[in-house]
């Protein structure tokens, strides 16, 4: 995916945790254990004027570490009950 946004250059490129066979989403990515690796994906989308935006779960540090790695965006991931 990396090399296709790097090819396109889309004005932003948003990071989302997806199971093949996934329908939706089923949570945020997990900035805090995936650091290392997201540190250098945004980095080489932010080198090519891709602006980064990350979908976490609304959670302090997660935000705080998505600051930290350089994301332009969070989006955070929420689920209602529905009664």
């Amino acid at each position: 995916m990396l090399e296709i946004a790097l090819k396109v250059k889309p004005n932003a490129c948003c990071l989302v945790p997806e199971k093949r066979m996934e329908v939706t989403t089923e949570g945020g990515l997990d900035v805090i254990s995936n650091r290392k690796s997201l540190i250098e994906f945004t980095k080489k989308l932010k080198d090519a004027d891709i602006r980064v935006s990350l979908f976490i779960d609304p959670e302090a540090s997660q935000i705080e570490a998505s600051k930290e790695i350089g994301a332009d965006i969070s989006k955070t991931y929420s689920v209602k009950e529905i009664m």
